[in-house]
């Protein structure tokens, strides 16, 4: 192809009416799996550099699913990629514990945590570090209260180990919490 030519497609590709027909009439398409094979042979071969990885960063910086968009993606992943029908399926040997906290229902739970303390530390008060969300009432003994946003608090993990080295991991309590968030040591 000439360079003349190169150009005048680059140029036509910039128009967003051209995109949109051109992906209109691909839709539905069909290709080989010798063609889907090659594609994606190509596809691999291409690294991206720093510069464009910074680029998308920004791009993508502060955009976010809708929850409802994000329990969606969660439930539809389930099907393929969850239990026996996962190439990492190992027998259900996960903890109900490790289940639970890799659920969507966690996740959720822990950024409304984040956002209500403004991602900062409610023990050092200081943001940008590695957080935590805290449980209130202990995980094991409350399960009514796992997912409930006031039974949550915002700690990062220096202070969230040194939480657990003094009070320990099990049967904590709201007042030894309230206690080292006030007093510390």
């Amino acid at each position: 192809m000439s360079e003349a030519g190169s150009r005048a497609r680059k140029k036509l590709w910039q128009n967003p009416q051209y995109r949109k027909k051109l992906s209109e009439a691909r839709r539905g398409l069909k290709r080989s799996e010798e063609t889907r094979k090659k594609m994606s042979k190509v596809a691999m071969s291409h690294s991206v550099s720093k510069e464009t990885r910074e680029k998308l960063r920004k791009a993508n910086e502060g955009k976010h699913h809708a929850e409802e968009s994000r329990r969606k993606m969660s439930e539809s992943k389930r099907g393929k990629y969850m239990g026996e029908e996962s190439s990492q399926w190992k027998g259900g040997i996960s903890s109900e514990n490790q289940r639970i906290r890799s659920s969507a229902g966690f996740r959720l739970w822990r950024e409304a945590i984040f956002r209500r303390d403004n991602y900062t530390c409610q023990k050092c008060d200081r943001r940008g570090r590695k957080l935590h969300p805290h449980h209130i009432q202990n995980f094991s003994e409350y399960s009514e209260f796992r997912f409930s946003i006031n039974k949550g608090v915002t700690i990062c993990k220096k202070c969230h180990v040194e939480f657990y080295n003094k009070y320990d991991r099990r049967n904590n309590t709201k007042e030894q919490l309230i206690k080292f968030l006030k007093y510390g040591n």
